[in-house]
């Protein structure tokens, strides 16, 4: 499946659903079939100081005490250097996962949010997938 607007364009797995929204700075919403899962792409305008800046504001936004950081580094994927966060839960059955993927193009900000309850489901590699296939215009 493909999805465009005026500033870019990627491709998803057919078994994820674009839903409708109206939240601000939200460019999409994907949700996978069996509703465990759920892929948010949001843009911050002009909040991309750079990626130092965008890890240390995402280590930092407050989160439940329970959402434990495992991983938060600096990479790169395809072409993008990236900002890499996961964090678990373990006090929801099954335990909550989530993952971002933040970079930066054009002094914009954007943010790949990956939440999904379970610790090993097939799709937990979807959005690398996502991000390989992303071009700006």
């Amino acid at each position: 499946m493909e999805f465009e607007n005026n500033e870019l364009k990627l491709t998803y797995p057919s078994f994820w659903e674009l839903k409708e929204h109206d939240i601000d700075n939200c460019i999409l919403i994907l949700d996978h079939e069996h509703k465990k899962s759920r892929i948010m792409l949001l843009k911050y305008p002009e909040d991309g100081i750079n990626l130092n800046y965008l890890k240390s504001a995402v280590e930092t936004i407050p989160r439940s005490e329970t959402l434990k950081i495992i991983d938060s580094r600096l990479t790169s994927i395809k072409d993008f250097d990236v900002h890499k966060f996961q964090a678990i839960d373990m006090t929801h059955e099954p335990p909550l996962k989530t993952r971002s993927i933040g970079l930066i193009h054009n002094k914009d900000a954007y943010l790949f949010d990956y939440f999904t309850f379970g610790l090993n489901n097939p799709e937990d590699s979807d959005l690398d997938e996502i991000i390989k296939s992303l071009t700006f215009k």
